[in-house]
């Protein structure tokens, strides 16, 4: 570690006919010389030169401000940028001024919130404004943040940051239940999502409490179906003649790609000519950042090859449509190939359980694509460990729900020995 030689000093800047002067503190390094107001002004007669501070027992500017108090807010920047200049020491990097000015605002400015913020909803306002920056949301994610906030206005849009205890946390979960009238699912997955804001302001230090941590609330659910195709509905769709309806046959290659790569829709609609390669494909997810290497097989190859001469929007390997859309079209498709089996939906609202009965076809939308990839490649013997390669899955417990329903088909199967 390599000492940066600086010369800091406190100056009051004077000014003509007035006995007072504003405070800065001027900083001198490597041919730099950059300042910052303290925020106060100060009487020339009432600061010593020689140790840098107001004259004990003196106090300055209209409203009379302490000697103490200014020399808190001196020691505290002095502290500040000593803090700055070792993070660069400890790196052997010699600083700009726009470094170190850019270091002091971002300070500066998480004083200032945690001095001036009370509000929850004010405070969860900026989580979102800085995390999306710093961590690159995506739109979704933004979307789904802003409607928990939305959530939180209108539950008790007042709350301070010193509220948040075991009776407020619980509080919106009812306000979910019985005003939302929610899923236990929907509601577990927007507490997820408050709890990673309630994790970040702790960090932070603009919260205190303890109460998010200590407060385990319990979500009565049901396991959800898993939503695929088997293999012989997906060849079947893969086979089908839409005749001159392009706009289902289009909708039809994407979802099946889906259905051979393991891809989710986000990906393949950033998927480009560019990452297209004569036997695979590599693309970085969206959702993950991961970088993903998928073999192409004849299903995969054949619907990239059907489109690779056809002009697409910004080059694009297949074409996209919203999902919104495509959902929509996805049901329409189901319906007309008779994808009719009775699907049980079981959920509750708070204690209470309820049952509905779909078609599959109701059902479909972008991301059965995905579990059908996982279900058919693991019901063809494709090893569990490869799969994950091609998905994207981190772990085996995350696999758990498509080996259970390969397990239950396989049973199915055996028991036609005994009919």
């Amino acid at each position: 570690m390599t000492p940066i030689k600086r010369h800091c000093q406190f100056l009051v800047d004077k000014e003509k006919g007035k006995e007072d002067g504003r405070l800065r503190y001027r900083i001198k390094w490597n041919r730099e010389i950059i300042a910052f107001n303290v925020g106060y002004r100060v009487y020339l007669s009432k600061w010593s030169k020689e140790t840098q501070r107001c004259i004990l027992n003196t106090t300055h500017g209209r409203d009379k401000i302490s000697a103490s108090e200014i020399n808190r807010a001196i020691q505290i920047m002095e502290d500040d940028i000593s803090s700055i200049f070792y993070k660069y020491e400890m790196n052997d990097i010699m600083p700009t001024k726009e470094n170190i000015r850019e270091d002091y605002n971002l300070i500066a400015r998480d004083i200032n919130l945690k001095e001036n913020i009370v509000k929850l909803v004010d405070l969860f306002q900026t989580f979102i404004d800085d995390q999306s920056k710093s961590n690159h949301w995506s739109a979704s994610t933004i979307k789904k943040m802003t409607t928990i906030l939305k959530h939180l206005t209108r539950y008790k849009a007042d709350a301070n940051l010193d509220e948040i205890t075991e009776t407020y946390l619980q509080g919106f979960i009812d306000y979910l239940l019985y005003n939302r009238k929610m899923r236990n699912t929907t509601i577990e997955k927007n507490y997820r999502l408050l709890m990673w804001f309630l994790r970040w302001a702790t960090k932070h230090e603009y919260i205190t409490t303890k109460a998010h941590i200590l407060f385990e609330p319990k979500f009565k659910n049901s396991t959800k179906e898993v939503i695929f195709l088997d293999w012989n509905e997906l060849i079947a769709l893969y086979n089908y003649d839409f005749k001159q309806r392009k706009y289902l046959e289009r909708v039809r290659d994407v979802f099946c790609f889906c259905s051979f790569t393991g891809l989710r829709y986000s990906d393949v609609a950033n998927l480009s000519r560019a990452d297209v390669h004569d036997d695979h494909i590599e693309i970085v997810t969206q959702k993950t950042d991961d970088r993903l290497i998928i073999e192409l097989n004849k299903y995969s190859k054949e619907l990239l090859d059907k489109y690779k001469d056809i002009p697409i929007e910004e080059n694009k390997a297949l074409p996209i449509i919203s999902m919104q859309k495509m959902n929509e079209y996805l049901k329409k498709i189901g319906k007309m190939l008779n994808f009719n089996e009775p699907i049980k939906d079981t959920y509750y609202k708070g204690n209470r359980r309820f049952e509905t009965t779909n078609p599959k076809w109701e059902l479909l939308s972008t991301h059965c694509a995905r579990r059908t990839f996982v279900v058919n490649a693991i019901s063809l013997g494709v090893p569990t460990h490869v799969i994950m390669k091609w998905t994207g899955h981190k772990s085996m417990e995350s696999m758990k729900p498509y080996t259970k329903i390969v397990d239950k088909l396989k049973r199915a199967e055996m028991d036609k020995f005994n009919r």
